[in-house]
């Protein structure tokens, strides 16, 4: 019992089996209609883990290498004394029924398999170039072969031959992926392989066509259980190649280029235990496209919408669906939520009427303050406020149009020019905002650390870097949408086309999106947190000396009070960045980011701030001016008292 103390690592002694990463048990408990490993494996149909061992064909049966080969039969099939006596080929190993490379040149093509002794159970030449003799076998050498590894071997095509259709009856499982075959005909080998269970056919990028009767047997009933076609070039599946195949469980279709997948892909009644759909782009859905197929454990996808209720048998039970969370959108709305669509709703118009007020404002009645240069940055900062209620309203009035239908619409909502409009205008109003953010607190500082105008922002300069600033955010903006980066999904990843990068997922472009949102932001706000620092210190050392201030005490005031005012605006700027940048940066190093997290910062924090900033610098200076407008009012009224 001393395996009992170290159960993973322990290697069982002869006559024993070792339950997978646990303990040993006698040989004659496997499969003996009782469960003896922790889990009952010894009475299922796996592998049972004895490394270094050699497992016996069919009964699991772990050996000792010393047994092998030894003039004695320990398995009962005999398999430990296969290949024992053959003289085997320089680069390979022949050894108890097993044919592997061992230190063969697979820059050399291999010619002929007559090495191979007939009573092989399990042959693996990856890598090696065998397209000229696959799957011309000689006659009589694969009669016993159970397990063939051809992954890498330049096979081009796999129709029987005369030589190679009778002797394949005994194959249970095939690997030929990355391989360059082009099609499965109705002459392939598979028809051949009667008892076939596995077949393995991904990353053979230039399969592009399968006959109906590809796995088709002369036996009434397919033995296949698994079917990998991932990473391979069809486009389109007949629902004919799937009748003969009722025992199929495991169906990877993963990153392969089929567009549609139509209700009558499947056979009515099929079942499958596993469907992988991962990196599959479905471009049409239809009503109860997977009503032909009962999928009872696990559909693997990359979208949500492949999940909804509306396209699956109704027997298919809940739970299967293996797919990442929409932040925002559910089968019926873009926006799952109502408090987010209210909140949608809220910010978009705040942040376009309070920002169009602000502008007519300034324009109209404070023009005085565009002399300045802080006057130009805070007016240019409404501008880009504007556009993030702009962008706001059109995904509320997205979300009200799809409404109740956004699992049909989804696709082509995301992959339209006005999700992609979209993108950009919250892309350029964020940068914008935060350069402008930026330049106002630079502009402050020099006012408030160089009183008599030693060094100040002004004349030319002040619009140079307003045209820079805009010019640098429509880059910024406009950079996923260039011809060389339009295979990048920084818009379109979502239904609210925001290019925030506050998930684990890697989507092409994420590095710009991170460098951009995270990176760059967090340092123009650590420049301005900095700033703001000083320039609170600054203005506490004034109060201070507040007796020492002569002639400009009231300028210095004017400016003391618009920094302050101004201080407020970037604190709150910098306390709604400060979430998105830390969990962006947590994303970053892979933790899983809440998506209820994810949708509360694109529709709350994040554009929180082009609704309150018109509230912040606009009304304390109309209120300033009703004050004085009243006063004025009332020396008028006195004096003609």
């Amino acid at each position: 019992m001393k395996h009992l103390h170290d159960c993973e690592h322990h290697v069982c002694p002869e006559g024993y089996i070792k339950c997978p990463r646990s303990y040993c048990i006698p040989v004659h408990y496997f499969q003996n209609k009782e469960y003896d490993c922790p889990r009952g494996e010894d009475e299922l149909d796996v592998l049972i883990n004895c490394p270094g061992y050699f497992v016996c064909a069919s009964s699991n049966i772990c050996l000792h290498p010393d047994h092998v080969c030894d003039d004695y039969l320990h398995c009962p099939e005999g398999d430990d004394e296969l290949n024992c006596l053959v003289t085997c080929r320089s680069g390979f190993q022949c050894l108890g029924g097993a044919v592997t490379l061992d230190g063969y040149d697979v820059s050399i093509p291999l010619t002929d398999f007559r090495f191979v002794d007939s009573r092989t159970r399990y042959l693996d030449v990856s890598g090696v170039n065998i397209s000229a003799v696959f799957p011309s076998f000689p006659r009589g050498h694969f009669y016993n072969l159970l397990k063939a590894t051809f992954s890498g071997c330049s096979i081009t095509h796999i129709d029987a031959t005369p030589s190679s259709q009778n002797q394949l009856r005994s194959m249970l499982w095939i690997d030929l992926s990355y391989n360059f075959i082009q099609s499965v005909s109705v002459t392939s080998i598979f028809r051949y392989m009667i008892g076939l269970r596995t077949v393995n056919l991904s990353y053979n990028p230039y399969l592009v066509y399968m006959h109906n009767d590809a796995f088709s047997t002369y036996s009434t009933t397919s033995a296949i259980v698994e079917i990998d076609l991932s990473n391979t070039g069809l486009s389109a599946i007949n629902s004919a190649i799937f009748v003969p195949l009722n025992n199929l469980e495991r169906l990877f279709l993963r990153n392969t280029p089929l567009s549609e997948i139509r209700g009558d892909m499947f056979p009515a009644g099929f079942v499958l235990q596993q469907l992988d759909l991962r990196g599959v782009v479905v471009q049409h859905l239809y009503a109860n496209m997977f009503t032909n197929v009962i999928i009872e454990q696990s559909l693997f996808t990359d979208t949500f919408k492949l999940c909804c209720p509306q396209l699956h048998n109704k027997n298919t039970p809940a739970g299967y669906c293996k797919a990442p969370r929409d932040p925002f959108s559910s089968c019926a709305d873009l926006i799952s939520e109502q408090i987010l669509r209210i909140l949608l709703w809220v910010n978009g118009f705040l942040a376009l009427i309070g920002n169009i007020s602000v502008i007519i404002y300034r324009l109209l009645f404070e023009k005085k303050i565009l002399r300045m240069a802080y006057g130009h940055f805070v007016t240019h900062l409404s501008f880009s406020d504007l556009l993030m209620g702009i962008y706001l309203i059109i995904i509320a009035a997205a979300d009200t149009y799809y409404r109740g239908s956004y699992v049909w619409d989804e696709l082509q909502w995301r992959s339209s020019a006005a999700c992609k409009v979209s993108g950009f205008l919250s892309t350029l109003s964020n940068e914008t905002s935060t350069i402008f953010i930026t330049l106002i607190t630079l502009d402050r500082f020099l006012v408030i650390r160089f009183p008599f105008g030693q060094l100040r922002i002004s004349g030319k300069l002040i619009n140079i870097l307003c045209i820079l600033s805009w010019a640098l955010g429509f880059l910024i903006a406009t950079v996923p949408l260039l011809p060389p980066f339009d295979h990048w999904t920084i818009y379109n990843s979502n239904g609210m086309c925001l290019g925030l990068p506050l998930t684990n997922r890697r989507q092409p472009g994420w590095q710009f999106s991170t460098t951009i949102f995270i990176f760059l932001n967090f340092f123009l706000f650590m420049f301005i947190a900095i700033g703001q620092v000083v320039i609170y210190r600054t203005m506490s050392d004034t109060r201070i000396n507040k007796a020492n201030i002569t002639n400009a005490s009231s300028r210095r005031a004017q400016d003391l009070a618009i920094a302050k005012h101004l201080s407020l605006i970037a604190i709150t700027d910098f306390l709604c960045w400060c979430p998105v940048g830390v969990i962006g940066l947590l994303a970053l190093d892979g933790h899983d980011i809440s998506m209820e997290a994810y949708a509360w910062l694109a529709v709350l924090v994040l554009p929180v701030n082009s609704a309150l900033n018109p509230l912040l610098y606009t009304i304390p200076a109309v209120m300033k001016k009703w004050r004085l407008f009243k006063a004025d009012t009332s020396c008028y009224v006195t004096t003609n008292s």
